[in-house]
C-alpha cells in the first residue's frame, strides 16, 4: 500500500511553478505504487496565481495567512519555496508542528541563520541543493572513488549577464548576491563530492564591470586543495569540475539547464590520454536530469522510512560560511 503524504506548499512564485510543483507532480505519477502524494494546501498571497495553481494541481485549500497555514491539522509535511530573506521567519513558524520540511536553498540569509535553522528544524528535512541529485553527479562520485590520491579540484561556474550582486548592492528588495543565490550550488556540490571546505581565500576580479567576479582558493578538511572560478557576466552559461590525481583526471560537465550541458558527461583521462567518456542519460526528463525530481523522491522516502537525506540543514551550514567569505553581506545587514 502506498504511503500517503499530504503536503503544505508555500510560495508559488515563478520558480515554484516552473520546477517544484511539476517535480512533485512527476513523483506523484511515476511512483504512485509506493507514494500517495497530495498537495493538500497552498499558501500564496497572490490570489490570481493561487487560483491557477490550485486548479492545475487539484489543491483544495488556499491560505494567505501563514499562521493558519502552519496550523492546518491535515498536513504531513511542508515545502517552502521563498526568497531567502524571509525564509527563517517562515521556518520558525512551521517548526512547532515538528513536521518534515523541504526548503529551497540557501537555508536562510546568512551563516548565522543557517546555523539557527540547523538547530531547530526537525528530521527528516531537505535543503534543495539540486546538484547533489543530478544523475550525472552519482556517476561522478563513482568515478572519483576510483582515483588514487586525488590532490586538486577546479570548479567553474559561468553565467551570462547576471548582475545579481549589483542589484543587491543597489538595495533592490528581492535581490540575492550572486554567490549566495547561484554559485553556492557548486560550493555545496564540492562539499558533497570532496568533504567540508576548511578554508577559503577569495580574490575579487572587477576589472571590466561593476559586477564582481571571483577566484577562490579552497582547502578541504581532508587535505585536498582546489579553486573555484566564478564569472557571473561572461559569454558562457555552464558549470564544470575537473579533479586530478597523479595518473588519472576527470573532467565533469554538469547537466544544468541548457542544451550545451544536458545530460552531462565525464571525460576520464589517464596517462595523458582520453580513455573513456561517460555520458548522462539523455532519455530522462529534464526535471530528472536537473535533480528536482530526485530531491523530492528522497525527501518523500525519508518521511516514509524515517531516514535522513543527502542534503540537510546541518550539511548546508558550512557552505553558507564559505559563501560569506567569498562575497560578504553588507555591514548594515551583518550588524542587523
Amino acid at each position: 500500500m502506498a504511503t500517503r503524504i499530504r503536503l503544505g506548499f508555500l510560495g508559488a512564485g515563478a520558480w515554484g511553478r516552473q520546477k517544484h510543483l511539476p517535480a512533485i507532480d512527476y513523483i506523484r505519477e511515476q511512483y504512485a505504487d509506493e507514494l500517495d502524494i497530495q498537495i493538500a494546501a497552498l499558501c500564496e498571497q497572490d490570489a490570481v496565481i493561487a487560483e491557477g495553481v490550485c486548479r492545475q494541481y487539484a489543491i483544495e485549500k488556499h491560505y494567505v495567512d501563514l499562521n493558519m497555514f502552519a496550523d492546518d491539522p491535515d498536513l504531513d509535511a511542508f515545502v517552502v519555496v521563498v526568497n531567502p530573506r524571509g525564509l527563517t521567519t517562515v521556518i520558525e513558524r512551521l517548526v512547532p508542528r515538528r513536521l518534515p520540511i523541504f526548503s529551497e536553498k540557501p537555508p536562510g540569509w546568512s551563516q548565522a541563520e543557517a546555523q539557527h535553522l540547523a538547530e531547530i528544524v526537525p528530521s527528516p528535512n531537505l535543503v534543495a541543493y539540486n546538484r547533489r541529485f543530478f544523475p550525472i553527479t552519482e556517476r561522478a562520485r563513482a568515478a572519483i572513488a576510483k582515483l588514487q590520491a586525488p590532490y586538486y579540484v577546479s570548479c567553474n561556474i559561468r553565467r551570462h549577464a547576471r548582475p545579481d550582486s549589483q542589484e543587491y548592492a543597489q538595495g533592490l528588495p528581492a535581490a540575492v548576491p550572486f554567490v549566495m543565490g547561484t554559485a553556492i550550488h557548486e560550493l555545496n556540490l564540492l562539499e558533497y563530492l570532496f568533504g567540508p571546505i576548511a578554508d577559503c581565500e577569495p580574490t575579487p576580479i572587477a576589472s571590466f564591470a561593476p559586477v564582481d567576479h571571483w577566484h577562490a582558493d579552497l582547502a578541504f578538511a581532508g587535505g585536498m586543495m582546489g579553486r573555484m572560478n566564478i564569472l557571473p557576466c561572461c559569454g558562457s552559461a555552464t558549470e564544470w569540475i575537473e579533479v586530478h590525481s597523479p595518473e588519472r583526471s576527470l573532467y565533469i560537465r554538469l547537466g544544468v539547464y541548457s542544451p550545451i550541458d544536458l545530460p552531462g558527461s565525464i571525460e576520464v583521462h589517464e596517462g595523458g590520454q582520453l580513455v573513456e567518456v561517460i555520458c548522462g542519460d539523455e532519455t530522462l526528463p529534464q526535471l530528472v536530469q536537473e535533480g528536482f525530481c530526485g530531491e523530492y523522491l528522497e525527501f518523500f522516502r525519508a518521511i516514509r522510512d524515517g531516514g535522513s537525506t543527502r542534503s540537510t540543514f546541518k550539511s548546508a551550514v558550512n557552505t553558507m560560511r564559505i559563501c560569506e567569505i567569498i562575497e560578504p553581506l553588507t555591514p548594515q545587514e551583518v550588524s542587523s
